[in-house]
């Protein structure tokens, strides 16, 4: 880095040497070159002219003018002689004379004189002829015809001494006079200097105009910053401009463009990349300077660029002073940036501190130069292309700093994987063992909860043949003359039935919710409906007890829905039971349903059951839910019950999608809601619970064979289908039940499905393989499992009814048959 400063710090100071000076000077009006080697150099008249203002020595004919004073060219005089000459009227358009007396060497031949750009228009008189006219316009009689930039002319010798007189007028730039030193010598060294500073500064001009395009390309492929953008248009417009410096190539390349356009130009690119250096500076470190400096510096760029733009040359000329009073002043406010940057270690700030260094050093040097207020020459184009290519030194020091981050970065994450690929073979093998052991504990699991529900099923298959039997036969019983003891005994075993079937069914449903086989139907309702049949069930035990039980019902109907009403029924009864379980003489239960909400998809129904009863524990609502759990021990002791009512109702509720909720005080009661969402239907659904609701018809007979081995079951069974007209007749096997079929005609049979000699399964194999004339055949059987009447039907029979069969299920079954 040290190396980096000296060789900047070295051109920084070879940049400010004073401007070149031949050592041959005019002295007085008259410059002696008799000595001087034409065909090895080319000299610059510099030194001290005749300077006659406001007058044109030979197109106004005064060439014995005698007001004049001697001036030192090049240089402007407009701020010195305003005052200087009674003569010189500033309101009009500022013009004078130079003249130079040159004594040439003796045998000097073929040679050509180089007139610099000057940006104004002059004349150049050789011994009183016209040599050159040069105006700052298209106007005709003008010479671009070589170059604009540079016009050289062959110098007509006549003899020894030459008379050299320039007439100049500007066209409105901020000074006026010569600039530029004109220069004489051979017409071959002239031209090869010509062409060698055209190509230098077209070198330099596209090797910055390439930076730039890389860095509008890394700004393309990463646009989170946009640093690079402003850095590709600092180095574009910095490209443009060394184009219009010294030599102005691109007019010696394009002479065809005119002059305005090619000063405007000028202007433009020199206000774009000094001003793009400040909004530069502040991307590249947003940090160290203010939030408003980029909108501040493209206020400036934007002024000073629109004047450039849409004013006349008489304007826009005028703002390069103030132009380099903002540089120089931006350079300093950069300057304090770039030294909070490097005091707080950006990357790449002791490179940008140095390159504004420069920057600053040099526009300080070219205002005091530009005002003559000090002999060097101008050097802000060269200490921005030193900026310029420290930025992209910088730029590739960063990007090789992160390659080489990159590069570490890769290795870490090499060892880091190989390390993850060991730690990830080990936790595949981990893994793969475990979910072996998973899998074989889940399929131990489900095999146990098979053989669980398979034993269930079949022990409630063997509890409801005798149920059957058992309840059928109370039923038929309550119909006989009794005494008042024998209806005690009766009801007692009616009761007895009823809570063994329920505890059964509980048990059934449990499992069959666990193992993901309870089937739901869809069918149209009526809350309402639902909710007094479930209070039609209940209420005589509730009266016995001496409870209030009510139905509350909303100020409007909820309308007709669709879904499992007998799982809402089950969950309902479920509730209610609970309820009147526990709750003592005196207290109330009220039941409802109301509507609560829906949206494009659903409607959501809440039912809810409300009791005065002994209430809930708060310690205890977390476990109320779980299976064979109740509030207190106690409790069962007291009221009885399995604890299996509110987890199958909790359950059944969230496989109809819905939730369910409890509030209670311990001595107060309870609150057991539940809220469940349902299609939207159309709306004929009410017409179908209506023709559903309707009054029943009375049963046609029908003639049915009823097959079963259990004697008191088929016993029973004949005796509730007889109450209901039906002519039956019984089998007691299978193949009892066959050869009955073959030699009668029944409408219905009725197969039990493990019946001794022959199962029912195979009666209807051997019917269906027969043909013929074959009644409706109905799998009667006390099995319970999900998919028993579609295994059923795919056997071969036509309907599946589940036993125990009381009245109004015989009833129900008839109607629908």
């Amino acid at each position: 880095m040290r190396k980096i400063l000296f060789c900047i710090s070295l051109i920084c100071l070879l940049s400010c040497k004073q401007g070149f000076r031949s050592k041959l000077l005019a002295t007085q009006g008259e410059l002696d070159l008799k000595s001087w080697d034409y065909s090895q150099s080319t000299i610059q008249l510099s030194g001290e002219w005749e300077f006659h203002p406001n007058e044109f020595l030979i197109s106004d004919s005064l060439a014995d003018s005698t007001v004049y004073k001697f001036v030192f060219i090049p240089r402007d005089w407009d701020s010195k002689y305003r005052t200087a000459y009674p003569l010189y009227n500033s309101n009009a358009s500022k013009r004078g004379s130079l003249r130079l007396k040159i004594y040439l060497p003796n045998n000097a031949k073929d040679l050509s004189i180089r007139l610099p750009y000057q940006d104004t228009t002059y004349r150049i008189y050789i011994d009183g002829k016209l040599l050159a006219n040069v105006q700052k316009s298209d106007s005709n009689n003008t010479d671009f015809s070589l170059f604009l930039g540079a016009v050289v002319k062959t110098i007509p010798l006549r003899g020894p001494i030459l008379e050299l007189v320039l007439e100049i007028e500007d066209i409105g730039q901020i000074d006026y006079g010569i600039w530029n030193g004109l220069q004489i010598g051979s017409s071959e060294i002239i031209f090869s200097n010509i062409y060698r500073d055209v190509t230098l500064e077209i070198s330099i001009a596209s090797s910055v105009f390439v930076l730039s395009l890389y860095h509008f390309g890394i700004f393309l492929t990463r646009r989170k910053s946009k640093a690079p953008l402003y850095f590709a248009i600092f180095c574009f417009a910095a490209a443009i401009r060394v184009l219009f410096i010294n030599n102005r190539s691109l007019d010696t390349l394009f002479p065809e463009i005119s002059s305005a356009l090619s000063l405007r130009v000028e202007y433009i690119s020199t206000y774009t990349f000094g001003s793009l250096l400040y909004i530069y500076a502040a991307a590249n470190y947003r940090k160290e300077f203010h939030r408003f400096t980029i909108p501040v510096a493209l206020t400036f760029l934007v002024f000073f660029v629109g004047i450039a733009v849409i004013s006349p040359m008489q304007v826009y000329t005028k703002l390069l002073l103030p132009f380099e009073v903002f540089l120089v002043l931006g350079c300093i406010y950069v300057l304090g940036g770039s030294i909070l940057a490097v005091l707080r270690k950006r990357e790449g700030a002791l490179i940008f501190l140095v390159g504004i260094c420069v920057i600053l050093l040099a526009a300080i040097n070219d205002l005091l130069f530009n005002q003559y207020l000090i002999q060097t020459a101008s050097i802000i184009l060269p200490a921005f292309f030193i900026f310029i290519f420290m930025q992209s030194f910088a730029i590739t020091l960063s990007f090789s700093r992160a390659y080489n981050q990159s590069e570490n970065v890769s290795k870490e994450l090499k060892s880091t994987n190989r390390n993850l690929n060991q730690v990830r073979i080990l936790l595949e093998r981990n893994v793969e063992s475990r979910t072996k052991e998973l899998r074989e504990a889940k399929e131990r699991a489900e095999e146990e909860a098979r053989y669980r529900y398979e034993f269930l099923a079949t022990m409630s298959h063997e509890v409801r043949t005798p149920l059957n039997g058992l309840m059928g036969t109370a039923n038929l019983l309550s119909e006989t003359p009794l005494n008042e003891e024998q209806k005690e005994y009766l009801d007692i075993i009616k009761l007895s039935g009823e809570n063994l079937l329920h505890l059964v069914n509980q048990l059934l449903d449990l499992s069959k919710i666990e193992n993901n086989r309870f089937q739901l139907e869809e069918i149209p309702f009526d809350p309402y409906g639902v909710i007094q049949k479930a209070v039609r069930v209940i209420r005589a035990r509730a009266d016995e007890k001496r409870i209030k039980l009510e139905i509350q019902y909303s100020n409007r109907h909820p309308g007709i829905f669709s879904g499992d009403e007998n799982r809402i029924q089950q969950v309902l009864l479920n509730l209610l039971s609970n309820a009147v379980k526990f709750s003592n003489s005196g207290d109330k239960i009220s039941v409802g349903v109301k509507f609560v909400g829906e949206d494009s998809n659903s409607r959501i129904l809440e039912f809810f059951v409300e009791d005065t009863g002994i209430g809930i524990a708060p310690e205890k609502m977390s476990s109320l839910f779980e299976p064979f759990v109740q509030a207190d021990s106690s409790v069962s002791r007291k009221y009885g019950g399995s604890g299996l009512g509110l987890t199958i109702s909790k359950k059944l509720v969230e496989l109809l999608g819905g939730s369910i909720q409890v509030e209670s005080k311990l001595g107060e009661g309870s609150r057991f809601s539940f809220k469940i969402p349902f299609p939207q239907e159309e709306e004929d659904l009410a017409l179908a619970v209506g023709e559903a609701d309707s009054a029943p018809e009375p049963l046609r007979p029908m003639r049915i064979l009823l097959a079963e081995d259990q004697s008191f079951s088929r016993s029973v069974g004949k005796d509730t289908l007889e109450k209901l007209g039906m002519i039956v007749e019984t089998a007691s096997d299978g193949r009892e039940a066959l050869h009955k079929l073959q030699e009668a005609k029944f409408d219905i049979a009725l197969l039990d499905i493990n019946m001794p000699e022959m199962t029912g399964t195979e009666v209807v194999r051997i019917l269906r393989q027969k043909g013929g004339s074959i009644p409706q055949l109905v799998a009667w059987t006390a099995q319970s499992f999900p998919n028993s009447e579609k295994d059923f039907k795919s056997a071969g029979f036509d309907l599946y009814l589940r036993k125990p069969c009381l009245i109004y299920d015989w009833d129900r079954f008839l109607r629908n048959i």
